[in-house]
């Protein structure tokens, strides 16, 4: 099945199909780093998602991987935190907190990658 490519939401100039090569967004000690994400961008350079459910279900492809994120060791008398013992980073504690913390990094994705927002 071919990828219908529309023209750009904005300026209504013809798009096509490209590759950013890292995008990143950022909340609390969560950070998420997508490689090579598809995207649809015209000659003025705005992007757009390849498809419009496309952002929501990379976050429920990070959520669903939760089992594969390791929580870092527990530090602290009072205000409990996790940190990585190689680097001292603050780490994600929970399947929990790790949800908490997608939607809000993803929004980050999106504003690297040039998406509009919506709304």
């Amino acid at each position: 099945m071919a990828l219908k490519i529309p023209h750009c939401a904005r300026c209504s100039g013809a798009c096509e199909l490209k590759t950013l090569p890292s995008v990143s967004g950022e909340d609390g000690p969560l950070k998420l780093t997508v490689l090579d994400m598809p995207v649809l961008a015209c000659a003025k350079t705005h992007k757009a998602p390849v498809h419009r459910d496309f952002m929501l279900w990379l976050i429920q492809q990070i959520r669903g991987r939760e089992a594969q994120t390791a929580a870092g060791k527990e530090e602290g008398l009072l205000f409990k935190k996790h940190v990585c013992g190689a680097c001292g980073k603050e780490q994600i504690r929970s399947a929990k907190e790790l949800h908490g913390r997608v939607p809000l990094a993803m929004v980050g994705v999106s504003d690297g990658a040039g998406f509009p927002h919506s709304g």
